[in-house]
């Protein structure tokens, strides 16, 4: 699931809160080739982090940083990602 804040909220134009990322297919803002970083993360236990604009938005000049964490309540199998996400502007 989801915590979506306030500023990605405002610039992807949608509240992804309480979303998961298998329905966020339906919502800008997963894409598969996204989801399958995700699996890839899941199956493959790392710190992974990714950058990217909002160029779907004209936004180009906005890039957004992630960072992932696989978290696994037994300490073995990955049940949950926490993903962190900021904004700023690209020096492109």
């Amino acid at each position: 699931m989801r915590l979506w804040g306030t500023e990605l909220t405002r610039l992807y134009g949608f509240d992804a809160t309480g979303v998961s990322a298998r329905a966020g297919y339906d919502i800008r803002g997963l894409t598969p080739d996204d989801f399958n970083f995700l699996v890839k993360v899941a199956q493959d236990p790392c710190i992974a982090s990714s950058l990217g604009t909002v160029d779907w938005k004209d936004r180009d000049f906005v890039t957004i940083s992630r960072i992932f964490l696989p978290l696994a309540e037994d300490g073995a199998l990955v049940d949950r990602i926490l993903a962190v996400a900021f904004s700023g502007l690209s020096s492109d």
